[in-house]
């Protein structure tokens, strides 16, 4: 399945990836990919170091996503116990 990323050269990124500040090219890149997962069902884990914007990027993709209207659960997984 292929899903085009708009093309935001003249109105600006979309509302969700506005918060994700950078010029970088990763950075760029990382905006692509949330606008092409957004509107997919597919599973998407973010992972990496402690201020990496996780929770941002996570944020993005669910205001961008078809269940934007319905609650964003945010979930601390290193927090959990085990036992789970």
């Amino acid at each position: 399945m292929s899903v085009q990323a708009p093309d935001t050269r003249a109105t600006g990124p979309p509302r969700g990836v506005q918060r994700i500040l950078g010029t970088h090219a990763s950075i760029e890149r990382v905006r692509q990919v949330i606008v092409q997962v957004a509107p997919t069902a597919v599973t998407v884990l973010l992972s990496g170091e402690t201020g990496t914007g996780k929770e941002l990027a996570a944020t993005a993709i669910h205001e961008l996503s078809p269940r934007s209207g319905g609650p964003f659960v945010k979930l601390h997984c290193a927090a959990l116990v085990e036992s789970i």
